[in-house]
């Protein structure tokens, strides 16, 4: 029986695509015409690239991977590609996520169940561009996207009423006068007595 034959395994492809590879190796082996439990792992090491071989070689150490059952070099290389840290590989995948077009927007919102909350929270956090309040809203113990948002809204809504008199901290240009050179610009806040409280970062 004439089969065509399976690509090299490539490692340059994501833990899916190596599952993906070994449910096609399984495939493949299935078209021969004399398929054999104990030669499964000569054919998928017959099949992988030198650079997969290799790290199957180390991964199996100190074995020889011929040796080694299918199932335990499939589990190794596994072991290997998949992410330790799942929390971090779902925020990752939710970065990178794009709604298709024929997704509808509450099903793509839904879909990120209870990540959506605590990346909002991040970005909201993340997307502030006073370090003060940043760093305020980052002491905050078990916070939600909510309480992130009614502290925000806290602290724009008292500010003036604190301190109705002082204008909002700005750069303003002013001329200094010197020697060396009569008409040069410079900026000129006066921030020392204003970042001693944090309603007037914003």
């Amino acid at each position: 029986m004439i089969c065509n034959p399976l690509e090299s395994l490539d490692l340059d492809c994501s833990a899916r695509d190596i599952e993906d590879y070994f449910e096609r190796l399984e495939i493949w082996r299935l078209t021969r015409s004399k398929p054999n439990e104990e030669n499964k792992s000569a054919f998928f090491l017959n099949a992988a690239c030198k650079n997969a071989y290799t790290l199957i070689k180390n991964l199996a150490h100190p074995s020889p991977p011929v040796s080694v059952s299918y199932d335990d070099l499939k589990s190794l290389l596994l072991q290997h590609v998949m992410p330790t840290n799942f929390e971090a590989s779902e925020r990752a995948d939710f970065h990178s996520m794009v709604r298709s077009p024929n997704q509808g927007i509450r099903e793509f919102i839904l879909d990120f169940g209870d990540l959506l909350d605590m990346q909002l929270k991040d970005r909201l956090i993340a997307g502030i561009n006073k370090t003060v309040l940043q760093n305020e809203l980052l002491k905050l113990s078990n916070s939600t996207f909510k309480d992130v948002r009614a502290y925000c809204d806290n602290i724009r809504t008292f500010a003036p009423l604190l301190h109705p008199c002082r204008p909002p901290l700005n750069l303003q240009p002013c001329l200094i006068h010197s020697g060396l050179n009569p008409r040069k610009l410079i900026l000129q806040a006066d921030v020392s007595h204003r970042l001693h409280n944090l309603t007037h970062t914003m």
